[in-house]
């Protein structure tokens, strides 16, 4: 249920921030324009997107170790790009037992 309304409520933030950008003025010196909602927001995701592709591949070759049943697992691509970290342990849920704790990382 927390990821159903978590998603709900990034869906919303998203929709609310392209709605806020309808339009953007812009003023460099003297000089006064009307940029479009759509200029902003377009680079905007696409460098998001690369972040967290990025991220997501990086973070994907180290192996972590679950808490509950000792399985040794990579994480998933979407998993390791947001995934909560505090360098050594990281908030996962676990392939075998389906549980959500913290990961000890192994390499």
């Amino acid at each position: 249920m927390k990821t159903k309304a978590f998603r709900i409520l990034c869906v919303g933030s998203a929709v609310c921030s392209l709605l806020l950008l309808s339009s953007c003025d812009v003023h460099v010196g003297n000089q006064h324009a009307d940029v479009p909602w759509y200029v902003i927001a377009i680079p905007t995701v696409i460098f998001l997107a690369i972040v967290f592709t990025i991220t997501g591949y990086c973070l994907k070759k180290h192996t972590y170790k679950c808490p509950e049943c000792s399985e040794e697992f990579h994480p998933k691509l979407f998993s390791s790009a947001i995934l909560y970290s505090n360098g050594q342990e990281a908030l996962l849920k676990c392939p075998k037992c389906k549980k959500r704790s913290y990961c000890r990382k192994t390499d």
